[in-house]
């Protein structure tokens, strides 16, 4: 813990998180699900700093389509993880941008991971040509809708990104008023 207090910033970076793996991740993800609520934020945009320019675009559309997006776009303010956790708790949806070195950075995988356990809704972008997620990206975005980035056209992709949210969130409208249906219905049994 003493390595915290580093005048090196990756030194001490790197050890908070792993501190935050030994000591609080269990903690924050035995939290209660998330479920219906009224978030901060529409999106949280996660995103390793070297897919930090397409990542910036993506951005501006989404605030171009009224989104309330958060982002890490000053890598130098150091979050903890703590508070990245936080931040996704108060997000509607976490968009992951995938590439290679997305999967390598370790904060980016424990983001990722607090996202899936917690059961946010996740949809996944492509942000590097030809990529193929695998191992434990793979598991995490299993089953879910990727956008393609790269493969196709800057503004086709934004506007399937945009189509992918308004299609969750009206199955999500669906699913909670079905829910209500069912929990309001009397059910009346007669035993003769």
């Amino acid at each position: 813990k003493s390595f915290l207090s580093s005048s090196h910033q990756g030194i001490s970076q790197v050890v908070e998180r792993i501190l935050w793996k030994l000591e609080k991740e269990e903690q924050a993800i035995t939290k209660s699900k998330i479920h219906d609520k009224n978030y901060k934020y529409d999106i949280m945009l996660s995103f390793s700093q070297s897919d930090k320019d397409l990542c910036l675009l993506i951005y501006d559309e989404l605030v171009k389509y009224n989104f309330r997006v958060w982002i890490d776009e000053d890598e130098t303010l150091a979050i903890t993880m703590n508070e990245k956790c936080e931040i996704i708790d108060e997000c509607e949806y976490f968009l992951m941008c995938l590439s290679d070195t997305y999967k390598k950075d370790d904060f980016c995988r424990s983001q990722a991971t607090y996202a899936f356990e917690r059961q946010c809704k996740i949809i996944p972008l492509i942000v590097l040509s030809n990529y193929r997620p695998d191992g434990w990206l793979n598991r995490i975005i299993n089953g879910k809708i990727s956008i393609d980035f790269i493969k196709f056209d800057f503004e086709l992709a934004k506007t399937q990104l945009k189509n992918e949210i308004d299609r969750q969130r009206k199955y999500s409208k669906l699913n909670q008023k079905q829910n209500s249906i069912l929990i309001k219905t009397p059910i009346e049994i007669s035993i003769d």
